[in-house]
């Protein structure tokens, strides 16, 4: 339930900082340039920007990871441009629920974390240009790449004295949750560093579209908010919550939104 009312949570903030963006002021700088000389220079055109920030997604929580993108304008048109983009993100399973333990909080039932690296290629297509100090820049941007996915045993806490002896000491080790540990036993997540020594790499294709919309006033620098979907597809099931084996799935779909900061 908590995990519902968080994503209800983000999906509130997200739109709140879309709708002020469509204001009449907004909706008036969209306009394009009139055929006159002076308006025509005012227009912001550039060769290349990189860009860099914090992306939230559906299936990867209010923090998901990063996204890093380069562009270059295409040699013949000039509301087009190249990019090559990066992202650095965890992949949450929908059933994933924290629970409170003794050390720490845990995720009952929970086997693996998926860290995923998805490089891309794709092209910006300019909509809506913006002067070069104000305004915003509306624009379309389609993707596709390569995914290396890895599975990281999800380890936790878990005291192996028994349950009916109450004159052994606590003795706490780490083990990768499985489902014939007793849940009394478990006293919270051993931490997102644990578990790497085991990794398994999978492999997988991803698409990625989205609208990005750039503001503010600077010159040489950028900020702005890119909102999209990403669509993933692995060659196996990625098991996560493997106690629910109808959620562990190929073919995965989120929505996500990237804050970011640039230069050019």
């Amino acid at each position: 339930m908590g995990a519902i009312i968080k994503k209800y949570v983000c999906t509130f903030f997200l739109f709140s900082v879309i709708i002020p963006l469509f204001s009449q002021e907004s909706i008036e700088r969209f306009e394009a340039p009139q055929n006159n000389k002076s308006e025509k220079e005012e227009v912001q055109v550039y060769d290349q920007e990189f860009t860099y920030g914090l992306q939230w997604a559906t299936n990867g929580g209010i923090f998901a990871g990063f996204a890093f993108k380069y562009a270059w304008q295409h040699k013949y048109v000039q509301t087009r441009y190249h990019l090559i983009g990066l992202d650095l993100v965890h992949v949450e399973h929908p059933k994933e629920v924290s629970t409170r333990g003794e050390i720490t909080n845990f995720t009952f039932g929970k086997s693996a974390d998926i860290l995923c690296i998805r490089p891309h290629y794709g092209q910006e297509f300019i909509l809506f240009h913006k002067a070069a100090e104000e305004g915003i820049q509306v624009s379309f941007i389609g993707a596709v790449g390569p995914t290396l996915a890895y599975r990281k045993p999800y380890m936790i806490y878990y005291n192996i004295a028994k349950e009916d002896r109450n004159d052994l000491p606590m003795e706490i080790i780490e083990i990768q949750f499985n489902e014939s540990l007793i849940n009394s036993r478990v006293k919270g997540n051993a931490g997102p560093f644990s578990g790497f020594g085991d990794m398994t790499a999978h492999l997988g294709i991803h698409t990625k579209t989205s609208l990005n919309f750039e503001y503010g006033k600077f010159e040489r620098s950028v900020v702005g908010i890119e909102i999209g979907m990403i669509t993933e597809l692995f060659s196996e099931k990625m098991m996560v919550m493997p106690y629910i084996p109808e959620q562990n799935k190929q073919l995965f779909f989120s929505l996500f939104t990237t804050i970011y900061y640039g230069l050019r």
